[in-house]
């Protein structure tokens, strides 16, 4: 069988179509993938913060003294700014990134409303950057001054 110019030509030009369509169908599919792998990658995020947050509350409250008091409620402010900072570079999607910002204000304007944490805050505030991503994401609505950045390092009471 003899194939003339014109229909290997057109032939070349179904295959093409062909493979063009399937490459479409590939891309569709690896978009889909990619936007469930992001949904599952933030629901786990959220579970591994909440499971951390219930954690640091929990060693937070039960300190025995008031120096295992302060490290513990500092290494909540840290994990606050973690969480932050998760939430600013925009790692969650979707629900779990509503879930997160909802936690996060509704966590800080307890802490913001208690003179017991405003105090502790201004002990953990050593420099003008100590937590900055919570500045950041919370903004002046939630922080006002409790999180205003020390013009000179603060002495630990």
């Amino acid at each position: 069988m003899d194939l003339t110019d014109r229909q290997i030509a057109l032939w070349s030009l179904l295959f093409s179509l062909a493979a063009f369509a399937v490459s479409l169908v590939a891309l569709f599919v690896s978009l889909y993938a990619i936007r469930r792998s992001n949904k599952n990658s933030s629901v786990a995020t959220l579970v591994t913060l909440n499971e951390g947050f219930r954690q640091a509350w929990q060693r937070f409250l039960e300190a025995k003294n008031e120096q295992v008091a302060q490290y513990e409620f500092s290494e909540l402010l840290n994990l606050f700014e973690l969480a932050c900072a998760i939430q600013s570079e925009h790692s969650l999607v979707g629900v779990s990134r509503e879930l997160a910002e909802a936690y996060i204000k509704d966590s800080w304007e307890l802490l913001s409303n208690s003179e017991d944490a405003k105090k502790r805050i201004r002990v953990t505030l050593t420099t003008p950057k100590t937590f900055n991503y919570i500045r950041q994401f919370l903004g002046k609505k939630y922080c006002s001054s409790l999180l205003e950045p020390p013009t000179s390092p603060i002495p630990k009471e």
